[in-house]
């Protein structure tokens, strides 16, 4: 098999693994029965997703610094031995500081490792397609949400919360192992012969990650990219709730929940086409776009009480989220060049970290608070004005720039 025919079996494991690790994006469905069991209130169960999701940052991180001494092959058995630890243990908790141990913590480490893994190996393989590519692999992480949480819904309705735990590490934690005999990285960093001269452009700007957080480029872009993943995260974790607090039964609200999880993955390909096609700017101004017109939807469909316009609110939603991962992938590619590319992309991923604090957990507070999500929906709002104002000012850095 020449490396052209296995490159596309690289692309189609990484798709899968994504698919399975994508699950984290399924929180809400947890919510209600951890509320139901424990009496928690959102905001203390919302704190779990935003720990999760900062820890999913730093797995990536930690992936970026393994990958220099390690291969992918060893990141993605970090993984699973994280996962099916954090799961496992998840299933027996019964406090609040366990829950955001054991699911925040080592599932939302344990998925970064690999996330970072598959994306940086698998992209390494197709330099002419960066956009499509991110945006093929990043699909099946945002469809993960809605195949698997409507599965596990059943499966908790079934067996309960806690089985469902159990089964779900042990699934994961085998599928995961079992994918790791096909990922690698290119020998040499080899090139394959459909790659073109914009290539060769990027490998003459590749940035060290000091030089990258030098530019100006690069801290606009975090800003812009930790506006509109708080929003989209904000979201993605009451999206259940929400649909609930409207009127819609459990089973109702995974399924609209899972909706979002398919336009994320949908809009992630459409993006990352998008973006081989009309560049950074005009990609990301569509993107802001998406989240201004999600939150006008938002607060109508609060202001009706109807559920249909709050489908169409989640679909602006998933469109628009979608579309950030493929940005921040390609933008690190073509700005950074490929050479420190896994360092890099963790670097642009702690803005969730970041999103995570903004998005889910002040959306918690404010339901609390106030009994409603219209807040968070005017936040929603404000955020992608704020990010569209934003997009003029990111520039493809040079190398007067990275000297400078």
């Amino acid at each position: 098999m020449n490396k052209e025919e296995k490159r596309w079996i690289y692309l189609v494991n990484g798709v899968v693994v994504l698919l399975l690790l994508g699950l984290i994006y399924a929180w809400s469905i947890f919510v209600a029965p951890l509320e139901q069991e424990f009496g928690w209130s959102r905001s203390k169960t919302s704190v779990a997703f935003t720990i999760c999701m900062s820890m999913f940052c730093l797995g990536g991180l930690t992936a970026g610094i393994l990958s220099k001494n390690k291969t992918p092959k060893f990141i993605m058995r970090c993984c699973a031995a994280l996962v099916l630890i954090g799961f496992f243990c998840t299933s027996r908790v019964e406090t609040l500081t366990q829950l955001y141990v054991y699911y925040g913590v080592f599932v939302g480490f344990g998925v970064g490792l690999a996330y970072n893994a598959v994306i940086s190996s698998v992209t390494k393989w197709f330099p002419e397609k960066t956009g499509l590519i991110s945006g093929i692999l990043l699909m099946g992480f945002g469809f993960g949400g809605m195949l698997l949480g409507t599965i596990i819904t059943t499966v908790m309705q079934n067996f309960g919360w806690r089985n469902a735990f159990i089964g779900v590490g042990i699934v994961l934690a085998i599928i995961i192992i079992s994918s790791s005999f096909l990922i690698k990285n290119p020998e040499n960093n080899h090139v394959p012969d459909t790659d073109n001269g914009r290539t060769k452009i990027e490998a003459d700007l590749d940035f060290s990650t000091k030089e990258m957080l030098s530019t100006i480029s690069f801290w606009i872009y975090f800003i812009w990219a930790i506006m509109l993943s708080a929003a989209g995260l904000a979201m993605i974790g009451h999206a259940a709730p929400c649909a609930i607090d409207l009127g819609t039964s459990a089973s109702t609200a995974a399924v609209f929940s899972g909706l979002i999880s398919l336009f994320n993955g949908s809009g992630r390909v459409i993006t990352g086409f998008i973006y081989d096609k009309i560049g950074h700017k005009k990609t990301m101004m569509l993107v802001s776009a998406g989240f201004i017109a999600a939150g006008i939807v938002l607060l109508m469909a609060i202001k009706t009480q109807s559920i249909q316009v709050l489908v169409i609110g989640y679909i602006f939603i998933g469109l628009s989220y979608g579309g950030i991962m493929p940005c921040n992938s390609s933008v690190i590619s073509t700005f950074y060049g490929r050479k420190n590319y896994a360092m890099n992309f963790s670097m642009i991923n702690m803005n969730i970290i970041f999103a995570s604090m903004l998005g889910p957990f002040l959306a918690g507070v404010l339901q609390t608070m106030s009994g409603s999500y219209s807040t968070t929906f005017v936040t929603i709002l404000i955020f992608g004005v704020m990010a569209s104002i934003l997009t003029a000012g990111i520039q493809q850095p040079y190398k007067k720039e990275k000297r400078g």
